[in-house]
């Protein structure tokens, strides 16, 4: 949580993702479709700024890491509201 979104994870793979100023539901879905998939896992951060491949600034980005009992531990945008911009696999579940 933090003060512009509220995200909670299931059981089974569920993700909920409000934005508390507009109260819309950015994100309601599963995602994964593994029965153990319970979410361990969740932290809001802002990411530093850099250059793109074009050498353009790019600003900060509001993402989520989420790691749940699938083995795989994902990573969102939230400030486009991007899902799984970047999902990464281990031989363990990541707590």
């Amino acid at each position: 949580m933090n003060e512009f979104h509220h995200i909670a994870g299931g059981y089974r793979g569920e993700l909920v993702v409000k934005n508390t100023q507009t109260q819309q539901i950015l994100y309601d879905s599963k995602v994964t479709q593994s029965e153990n998939a319970i979410t361990n896992y969740i932290e809001i951060f802002e990411s530093k700024s850099n250059q793109n491949s074009n050498g353009t600034s790019v600003s900060n980005q509001l993402n989520v890491l989420i790691s749940q009992n699938d083995n795989k531990v994902r990573l969102y945008d939230l400030s486009t509201n991007s899902i799984s911009l970047k999902s990464y696999k281990f031989k363990i579940i990541i707590k």
